[in-house]
């Protein structure tokens, strides 16, 4: 099965020939204990990250060490929105802080670099595949036996590695430019400020 031709040394690998873990969250979390060990979803995906910002449930030990038995989840796991309009959307976890997560999420380790596997799932290639495979209406999901199944070319370590950095690269360029426009835009803000202070000294 190859969807497409590949480089000379790359290869066609199933997502799950190569994870150490593929599992979801929980299907019945525990009751909200308002604190305590934070309970992450799909909506704490923001920008290639986890957010704490949007934590709506808790849990406590017992509930905890319920639920961690199955996905633990560490620093360097990758998490994808796996329901709904969430579908695709991913992070590197890169919190030491200990959670549990609730099933809208899919919790992915692999031998290789996470940081690799996070852009080949973002992938167009991917993402259009993922959307495919989803079922049901506008809530449906996606089965975790269909991530399992996800088809990609790999490249050779070195090249993984390139692309990593080249990738890096890239992000970082972009986030000086949103920096920058952030910052012209505070300035634009405060300069229209001033000059409407000044207009209403001068009526």
């Amino acid at each position: 099965e190859q969807p497409f031709e590949i480089p000379e040394g790359w290869k066609w690998v199933r997502l799950g020939e190569i994870c150490k873990k593929i599992t979801d969250g929980s299907h019945n979390p525990p009751p909200n204990a308002g604190k305590g060990y934070p309970v992450i979803s799909a909506m704490n995906i923001k920008k290639g990250e986890i957010s704490f910002d949007t934590i709506a449930r808790y849990t406590d030990e017992i509930g905890f060490q319920k639920e961690n038995k199955r996905t633990q989840i560490t620093r360097g796991d990758l998490i994808m929105g796996i329901i709904g309009a969430s579908i695709g959307n991913i992070a590197i976890y890169n919190h030491d802080e200990k959670v549990i997560a609730q099933r809208s999420i899919a919790i992915i380790d692999t031998y290789l670099s996470n940081f690799f596997i996070r852009i080949v799932l973002s992938s167009k290639f991917i993402q259009n595949d993922l959307q495919t495979k989803a079922f049901g209406s506008a809530q449906g999901g996606v089965y975790l036996g269909k991530i399992s199944n996800l088809i990609f070319p790999l490249p050779p370590l070195a090249e993984q590695k390139e692309i990593v950095s080249r990738v890096e690269k890239l992000l970082a360029n972009v986030t000086e430019l949103e920096k920058q426009i952030t910052e012209r835009e505070e300035m634009t803000k405060q300069l229209m400020q001033s000059i409407m202070k000044d207009a209403f000294r001068e009526v």
